[in-house]
């Protein structure tokens, strides 16, 4: 039998729980826009090591939902198994996310390492729909609404653009909303004026950080839900086990 206050921290962790739920699913989101961005300009990184946070925080999401759900579940007697359930995937969330933080933190400083090669890729851009790095390179730009490595002048100084007959940069510079845009440098105007190295790092870095300070979010959470679990398994006594007598049964 649980006493009245027991019965005010079961509820208590109940309620915490519920933020489990609220905390997976920020998790979820930003492990899983980490995963396809990384999956969409995958051509454009030195290595995909940015799968690894995104892994984490896609794995601890799935975990913070059955967790939650075992918390909001736990009966009001006779729980002691359902609460050490309970604190045996706290424990492996923390290891979970602590990872995942840690992670995020690390290649969040990695990221300008990792985009070195899009340099490379802008330079051998030919313009011809068969060549992959075109194809990459126009991608980026109409996905992101970027144009060049740094911004739109980037192409007056590459290849493709000093052997062109009309001195233009890729339509896939060219404002969506403007369909009279061909590429003309002598109209800014209607071109995309952010450069897509940024761009990328930006998205990359946002995503990066929701993991960082989502798992620290959760681990807090957890902190608070294993000091009420603990609280209730204290106040519940173990069962009276008695060595059976024998002469009882004699």
């Amino acid at each position: 039998m649980v006493d009245r206050p027991g019965r005010g921290c079961l509820c208590l962790l109940k309620t915490v729980s519920l933020l489990f739920w609220g905390s997976g699913g920020f998790l979820c989101y930003a492990g899983v826009s980490l995963f396809l961005t990384c999956k969409y300009f995958q051509y454009f990184f030195q290595d995909l090591y940015f799968i690894l946070p995104s892994a984490l925080a896609i794995a601890a999401a799935g975990i913070l939902f059955f967790t939650g759900f075992v918390g909001c579940c736990v009966p009001t007697k006779d729980a002691r198994c359902q609460q050490g359930t309970f604190m045996y995937f706290i424990v492996i969330l923390l290891c979970v996310e602590a990872s995942a933080a840690v992670l995020g933190f690390i290649y969040s400083n990695r990221i300008e390492y990792e985009l070195r090669s899009m340099e490379n890729v802008f330079l051998k851009y030919n313009g011809s729909s068969p060549d992959i790095n075109s194809r990459q390179v126009d991608k980026l730009q109409k996905k992101l609404e970027c144009c060049g490595v740094r911004n739109y002048t980037d192409w007056t100084e590459e290849p493709w653009h000093l052997h062109s007959t009309n001195r233009s940069v890729p339509e896939s510079c060219c404002i969506k909303s403007h369909s009279n845009c061909t590429g003309d440098v002598s109209q800014p105007e209607l071109l995309y004026q952010q450069g897509c190295q940024g761009m990328l790092h930006q998205s990359l870095q946002r995503f990066l950080k929701y993991i960082y300070w989502g798992s620290i979010g959760a681990i807090a959470v957890e902190m608070l839900a294993a000091f009420i679990d603990c609280v209730l398994m204290g106040r519940q006594s173990l069962q009276d086990y008695r060595i059976l007598d024998s002469e009882t049964f004699a």
